[in-house]
């Protein structure tokens, strides 16, 4: 037999309950649990909560009590209200944190450790209470960029009360507060500069803008961003203010002579500063020198009412002092100079007697006082003659005649000062000139002493200067001027040396001398392309020049070193471009005692002979006499031989004939007829009937500075720093020219000596050779050349020398240049050995009668020729 159950389960849900707003209501010992009925007891019941409460836990919650399994669902529902059943919470509780300070005489400074307080209340488990603050800061002034310093902090509060709060429903269950906490500065801005200040005067002496400055410090524990000024000037503090600058102004107002405040003073906006930041005002009332001091009130605030002031004094004065402007002075001393004996010799000298012209910004110029060293006159006998010593001290008249002492003479405002024998044969004084100020400077002068009336002892003696004057080589020179230099006012003097030795006599002792020599003729006498090669090895190393005199030739830039630039100076003097050298004489003359430690870099270097106090007779002021540009000595010398050593031999150069043709544009080449090794050449080339244009060479660095063209004339000066080859046919030289009328080539150039030797100089010992010219036809034949011709001479007019020269085709055993007047009569003849090639003749204004035309006539063989030449004296 079975037995089941029929009977449905039932379930019973505990009663509702109601309980506190925070206790737990899903705890069974607080709300019950639910019962179940049935046969089999084996279900089981399940609960769920669905709360219906707010944010203070108020409200009802759902209890569903359900059999697990059931089908339908067989369940009951409890209902649990949750009360706020305590109240504790009193908005009338709420506490806000009190203002700072708490009393009226209570500080709090920026650096204090504030508490910053909550509000606090007393509430409930179930009460829920909040706040919200905010905080502002209100500072005194808005000055630029803020302030951190004397300001106030304000914080509200605002309390919620959640459980009564409704946004629907007003500010009910909103409570609001506040706190304010008060900070304060004590502590001044501090002024830096309050003391007393004096300002120079322009040229005219005045002051037409004084711009005077302060700067204020605020370094205390609450310094302020900003300061603020207030500036007040009093001209000559006659106690009106007269100007007042002030950052409480208007910002536009820029106008000092506007009074913007009213009260009664020119005013104008003064911007504030930062800390440490310097303020200047423009005084720009026009104030003139004077002793008379100007009164300034400076007036600083931080902006927290505290202040800093402090009154002080500027004062507009000349405070430049006197431009002197001295002459050294020679004189004489007097034997007796009272004429009353038994005074030793002496002289009385004024301190104005050096002044050439002193002057002053603000005094007059009769108005500067002079006087010597650093003595003055007693002040307060300023406008009285008095003798006096040191810084205005009286004197006797003793020590001033014993030169101890100056003498003051108010009339001229000067001081006299005695000297005599002792201070032979100079002295050097320091002159004082001080203006109506007492701004007062010296200059040193030198005062020569003579004693010509034989009063002291040893005096009247007199000593001989000499010397000679000799080349690096010891060849004496002749004709140059040679000039002896003192401090005395019978010099300069000058002579002129003869057979290399020249002499002054009857020079006084005790006195400094100095012997120079000068000579500026012929820049180009013994000067060569071969020089340019020597100086270029010198400067690259490769061969040093063996003399400190020919390093000194070679620095014609006279900037004591050699350079390119020495070089590009010698080649235009070589080529004819300019006459003379820039930057030095042709001659330069060295004293011969000079010893140098350096024979490759002599400088500095001595070029007088300096005698010091003069004592006895000197033989031995010699010079050496050094030709500029010429490092190998073959200048012609001083009787006029020439020191070229030649080798004898020609290098020849050929151009192929050809025929010119008229008003057009020619081209001649120059090649080289056999090998050679060379470091430089220089030519001379004429031409006839065509006008060159430009040449263009092979040789390696040719370019336009190597040569010149003048008229019918080229010059040609090339070198390099080493050997270079120039094979034989190669083309030297690419010429070309305007083309005048049908001519061939063969009469139209030829090689001379005009102007520039044509020589070439080959291997490593430089042989100077000569340069041959041959003309070629096509096939290879020597062309016959016009056997002779005779040039114009050059320059015409001429003042000093002139050149002649000619070519001959052949050699002749002897050639006769003549010179005639207008009327025929020969009053110039010479022979001279003529050389096959060019040939040149100078002809010397001195071997003329007077200014005028002239005729000159070459012979030579069969053939003669006349051309006329002007002389200009």
């Amino acid at each position: 037999m079975r037995v089941e159950g029929r009977s449905a389960s039932s379930i019973v849900c505990p009663p509702d309950v109601t309980l506190n707003c925070d206790m737990d209501y899903t705890d069974e010992n607080m709300i019950g649990s639910a019962s179940l009925y049935n046969i089999c007891e084996t279900e089981t019941i399940s609960v769920s909560f669905t709360p219906q409460l707010n944010a203070c836990g108020e409200g009802f919650v759902i209890a569903t009590y359900s059999i697990e399994g059931s089908s339908p669902t067989n369940s009951c529902s409890q209902r649990i209200t949750m009360e706020n059943q305590d109240d504790a919470f009193d908005p009338s509780g709420i506490r806000f944190p009190r203002n700072l300070p708490t009393s009226p005489t209570g500080q709090i400074s920026c650096t204090d450790d504030i508490t910053y307080d909550a509000p606090t209340w007393t509430a409930g488990p179930c009460d829920f209470i909040g706040y919200t603050e905010e905080v502002d800061t209100f500072f005194i002034e808005n000055g630029s960029g803020g302030n951190n310093a004397c300001f106030r902090i304000l914080r509200r509060f605002t309390v919620i009360d959640w459980c009564v709060y409704d946004e629907t429903n007003g500010e009910e269950g909103l409570y609001i507060g506040s706190q304010t906490i008060k900070i304060t500065d004590n502590e001044a801005p501090l002024l830096m500069d309050c003391e007393p200040s004096i300002y120079d005067v322009d040229a005219d002496c005045v002051r037409a803008s004084t711009v005077l400055t302060n700067m204020a410090e605020d370094n205390g524990d609450c310094a302020s961003d900003w300061l603020k000024w207030q500036v007040f000037v009093d001209t000559w503090a006659d106690g009106v203010v007269d100007y007042e600058y002030s950052s409480f102004l208007p910002s536009n107002d820029s106008n000092i002579n506007n009074d913007t405040n009213g009260n009664g003073i020119n005013d104008r906006y003064l911007a504030p500063t930062s800390s440490g930041e310097e303020v200047a005002v423009d005084v720009t009332e026009v104030l003139e020198s004077s002793m008379t001091n100007h009164i300034v009130t400076w007036k600083v605030t931080d902006g927290c009412g505290n202040v800093s002031s402090c009154t002080t004094t500027f004062m507009v004065v000349d405070q430049k002092a006197p431009t002197p402007y001295c002459i050294n002075v020679y004189t004489a001393l007097m034997a007796d100079p009272d004429g009353d004996g038994p005074l030793s010799p002496m002289v009385e000298l004024w301190a104005k007697d050096f002044d050439k012209g002193a002057f002053d910004n603000c005094t007059e110029q009769e108005d500067l006082l002079f006087t010597f060293g650093d003595s003055f006159p007693v002040l307060a006998l300023i406008d009285e003659a008095h003798y006096f010593k040191g810084e205005g001290q009286l004197a006797t008249e003793a020590e001033y005649l014993a030169g101890n002492a100056q003498y003051w003479d108010p009339v001229e405002q000067t001081a006299g000062m005695v000297f005599d024998c002792d201070d032979r044969p100079s002295v050097n004084i320091e002159i004082r000139v001080t203006d109506e100020k007492g701004n007062s400077d010296t200059c040193l002068i030198f005062l020569g002493i003579i004693d010509n009336q034989d009063g002291c002892d040893n005096a009247g003696s007199k000593a001989d200067i000499a010397g000679n004057i000799s080349t690096s080589t010891g060849e004496f020179v002749q004709g140059i001027e040679v000039i002896l230099g003192a401090l005395l006012p019978e010099y300069p003097r000058s002579t002129e040396v003869v057979d290399g030795t020249f002499a002054f006599s009857d020079n006084d002792l005790f006195i400094d001398y100095d012997v120079t020599a000068a000579l500026n003729d012929n820049p180009s006498n013994g000067v060569s392309t071969l020089d340019l090669v020597l100086i270029q090895r010198h400067i690259v190393g490769l061969s040093e020049l063996d003399s400190p005199y020919k390093v000194i030739a070679a620095d014609i830039s006279n900037d004591e070193k050699l350079s390119a630039l020495d070089i590009i100076e010698l080649r235009k003097v070589i080529l004819g471009v300019q006459d003379e050298f820039n930057s030095v004489d042709s001659w330069r003359f060295v004293d011969a005692a000079q010893e140098f430690a350096d024979v490759v870099s002599p400088w500095p270097v001595d070029y007088s002979v300096d005698i010091d106090n003069l004592e006895s007779n000197i033989n031995s002021a010699n010079m050496v006499a050094v030709k500029m540009g010429d490092v190998n000595d073959t200048y012609t010398s001083f009787t006029n031989q020439s020191t070229d050593v030649r080798s004898g031999k020609s290098v020849s150069l050929s151009v192929v004939d050809a025929e010119l043709v008229s008003n057009t544009v020619g081209i001649i080449e120059i090649t080289n007829d056999e090998k050679v090794t060379t470091q430089g050449l220089q030519m001379s080339i004429e031409f006839n009937k065509v006008t060159p244009i430009t040449i263009e060479s092979s040789l390696a660095g040719f370019g336009d500075a190597n040569y010149s063209i003048n008229g019918n004339l080229v010059t040609i000066s090339w070198s390099a720093n080493t050997l270079k080859t120039v094979d034989a046919g190669q083309v030297l030289f690419t010429i070309i020219c305007n083309v005048e009328s049908n001519i061939a080539i063969s009469d139209v150039i030829t090689i001379s000596d005009r102007k520039l030797r044509s020589e070439v100089y080959l291997g490593e010992s430089h042989d100077i050779n000569n340069v041959e010219l041959v003309v070629r036809d096509g096939n290879g034949s020597e062309v016959e050349l016009t056997s002779k011709v005779l040039l114009q001479n050059e320059p015409n007019p001429f003042t000093n020398e002139t050149t002649i020269s000619y070519y001959l085709k052949n050699m002749e055993t002897s050639a006769t240049i003549k010179v005639m007047d207008v009327m025929g009569k020969v009053i110039y003849s010479q022979s001279v050995n003529a050389n096959k090639g060019w040939n040149t003749h100078s002809i010397s204004q001195s071997d003329l009668a007077a200014s005028g035309v002239y005729y000159y006539q070459l012979d030579a063989g069969n053939f003669s020729e006349i051309k006329s030449m002007i002389l200009v004296k």
